[in-house]
């Protein structure tokens, strides 16, 4: 797992198009949700607690799950 403090930087493959991206906290719930067709994203993690969050990108073709550490 990644730990980060207040930002997380996200950097997608080239041409991966369209995507849907999702933080869900420690119960699954949906905290905030972007969409977009850039490569690189930065989310502002200030305001969360500490704890383990789940990030889920959708794209057209695929869908990534990570786990990260809000520390």
């Amino acid at each position: 797992m990644n730990p980060v403090l207040d930002e997380l930087r996200i950097q997608l493959q080239e041409g991966v198009g369209p995507w849907n991206l999702q933080l869900l906290n420690p119960k699954n719930e949906c905290i905030q949700s972007h969409q977009g067709t850039n490569t690189t994203l930065n989310l502002n993690l200030e305001n969360l607690s500490s704890g383990v969050y789940l990030l889920k990108i959708q794209t057209r073709k695929s869908t990534w799950i990570r786990r990260f550490v809000k520390i």
